[in-house]
């Protein structure tokens, strides 16, 4: 609070004088708000300079204000913090919706790729929930995953230590991201699952099959239960896509 009190008014001001109106009074909300009608740029200078010295030039963490510049950023499309922010993933982990997130608002998600798989690869990244994500994250968007991406996520998905929430994320993954090869390995991996929601999971995850193949397959598969039967005539609906998180 002592830094977030003072950085807001100075950052309502900022607005104000761009805007050509008194400050006096005028909450942060209303403030943007004025911006927002004006059809006028978030001024990030401020922030810019607010985010080096409290999160770049500072070994402290302050949850609130890191909230308060990366949301005002975001607005902003301004990728000042894209680079560092990053790095908060290991040392922050509880953060790492906000961080992924400013990440793909600013940036498109393929390019911070590299840094998260390194992370993630590496001996410090150590909870399973985090990477289901940063999984959950990627598969939001259809833009292509690099292949040293997916060869991870196959590892996740084949590895047995991998919890199922997990899991299925990766499958997730590799429906959207994955190869051919990818797509016929979870068909083949259907008759071992024992599972109905699983089960269900690897009907929706084949939709990009050719569609004989996949029909063929829905054949034997539609009276495996109420779950499968859904998840059939989900993928063969007209909002397929829409369903699946896909954009």
């Amino acid at each position: 609070i002592p830094t977030l009190t003072p950085l807001a008014k100075l950052y309502v001001k900022e607005i104000a004088e761009a805007l050509g109106i008194n400050p006096d009074y005028l909450s942060v909300t209303e403030a943007e708000e004025a911006l927002a009608q004006a059809d006028t740029q978030i001024p990030t200078e401020l922030l810019r300079h607010a985010y080096r010295v409290n999160f770049m030039e500072s070994s402290r963490f302050e949850k609130t204000l890191f909230h308060f510049l990366l949301s005002r950023l975001q607005k902003a499309k301004d990728d000042y913090a894209a680079d560092h922010v990053l790095g908060f993933l290991m040392s922050n982990p509880e953060e790492t919706d906000w961080i992924l997130n400013h990440y793909s608002a600013v940036r498109s998600p393929d390019t911070g790729e590299a840094v998260i798989l390194r992370y993630l690869s590496s001996a410090e990244a150590v909870y399973p929930f985090q990477h289901y994500q940063v999984l959950r994250w990627r598969s939001q968007f259809s833009v292509g995953a690099s292949e040293e991406f997916v060869r991870f996520v196959r590892r996740i998905y084949a590895a047995p230590q991998s919890p199922s929430y997990l899991r299925s994320a990766a499958r997730h993954f590799l429906s959207i991201h994955g190869s051919n090869a990818d797509l016929d390995e979870l068909a083949a991996s259907y008759a071992s699952l024992a599972d109905e929601v699983a089960r269900a999971e690897c009907l929706v995850s084949i939709f990009r099959m050719e569609t004989k193949r996949r029909n063929a397959i829905y054949g034997q598969a539609k009276k495996d239960g109420m779950l499968p039967t859904a998840a059939i005539a989900l993928v063969k609906g007209d909002n397929t896509l829409r369903e699946l998180g896909v954009t």
